[in-house]
């Protein structure tokens, strides 16, 4: 019969680090910046605003309804920067 302690203590050992990555994805995530977030949305909006000025405004056929796929940017903006607001306050009562 073939000896297979090598292999068996290669598992060991493999498994005793995925015990210790287990430990480290544990840790709470850092804190999301919602000023880079907020930043990403209001260029998605401006995106949607020159496509739709492309659109109404020059009446460029070829641009026609692409900026309906930027358009649902909109609230998600509105909703970051009530949230980096938010952050913004609670940083500043942690400073005090």
């Amino acid at each position: 019969m073939a000896d297979y302690s090598a292999v068996s203590a290669a598992v060991d050992v493999a498994d005793a680090e995925d015990e210790e990555e287990e430990i480290i994805m544990d840790e709470p995530a850092p804190e999301v910046s919602w000023k880079v977030v907020s930043i990403m949305y209001a260029c998605s909006c401006a995106i949607c605003a020159v496509l739709a000025a492309l659109q109404f405004g020059v009446h460029i056929e070829q641009v026609e309804g692409v900026w309906l796929i930027f358009a649902p940017f909109w609230p998600c903006l509105a909703y970051s920067l009530h949230r980096m607001r938010k952050q913004f306050k609670e940083s500043k009562l942690k400073a005090e």
